[in-house]
């Protein structure tokens, strides 16, 4: 028996004429009924989107104002205190204060320069208060060693050299075991080499605050060992001595290396 092939048939939906001026006629009856609502739906819509627009380019422009206002005035603050000027230096804070609380993401980038600021002053309260509010953020960072090194600035704010020299100490302590533990376990330090050597630094001149004299020279000998110029003792091998020596011959005491201010003071304490 003889198969017919032939094309596949397609079902296909023609409207007559009569059918869609039907349909168009709907369309118009609706719209009849309905236009003036949707024209309003179209217009608040329109309006919305307008407002939205204005009110985010706004929050915006403002941010950026007050992001702007916080660099003007926290150089105004450093002038201030290059200058001795304590009005102007208030004003800046009392400034910048007002623009922390509409930005209080900004504490972050200015808490610690303005404490920082205020320990120049002399103002230890103050320098506490920007001091520990930095030291709140910094606790979830797991940088443990460096909140103490900060927690150390705010007790020698208050003048409490004894104290911060404990603190320095032991600081110092906590740096080589941790130091130890890394190495031993394949790990990163928890704190830069420099971090340790300021610490020397800080334990000497506390040592020179509190009048110790052996206590300071046993210091700036020490700073130096870290940094490999005592070539016979080598008091760490997990602390790179290029960053003590770096410290020491960079960093200026009034004009002269901190190298040479250490000779001096060393040169001063053995005739003593």
């Amino acid at each position: 028996m003889k198969k017919e092939h032939g094309p596949t048939a397609i079902a296909t939906v023609k409207l007559s004429k009569s059918e869609l001026r039907l349909d168009d006629a709907r369309i118009m009856a609706f719209i009849e009924e309905h236009g003036r609502k949707v024209l309003y739906i179209i217009v608040a819509l329109i309006v919305l989107i307008l407002v939205i627009f204005r009110m985010t380019a706004s929050t915006k422009v403002n941010a950026e104002t007050d992001y702007l206002n916080a660099d003007v005035e926290y150089a105004r603050l450093q002038s201030a205190v290059s200058e001795d000027d304590s009005s102007a230096f208030a004003a800046a804070v009392d400034k910048l204060e007002q623009i922390f609380s509409r930005r209080p993401e900004l504490h972050a980038k200015y808490d610690g320069p303005i404490a920082q600021a205020f320990l120049e002053e002399g103002n230890a309260v103050q320098a506490q208060k920007f001091g520990e509010e930095t030291l709140k953020r910094t606790r979830g960072d797991n940088l443990p060693l460096y909140a103490d090194y900060a927690k150390t600035s705010l007790i020698m704010a208050s003048a409490g050299y004894a104290q911060a020299l404990d603190a320095a100490t032991a600081l110092k302590e906590n740096m080589l075991k941790d130091a130890v533990y890394a190495q031993n376990a394949g790990q990163e330090k928890t704190f830069s080499d420099l971090l340790f050597a300021f610490n020397l630094l800080r334990i000497a001149m506390l040592q020179q605050q509190l009048g110790d004299t052996g206590g300071e020279l046993r210091a700036w000998n020490e700073l130096k060992q870290y940094a490999g110029l005592k070539k016979d003792l080598n008091p760490s091998p997990y602390i790179d001595p290029r960053a003590v020596s770096t410290l020491l011959t960079q960093f200026k005491m009034g004009k002269v290396s901190l190298l040479s201010y250490a000779d001096e003071r060393e040169k001063q304490l053995m005739r003593s």
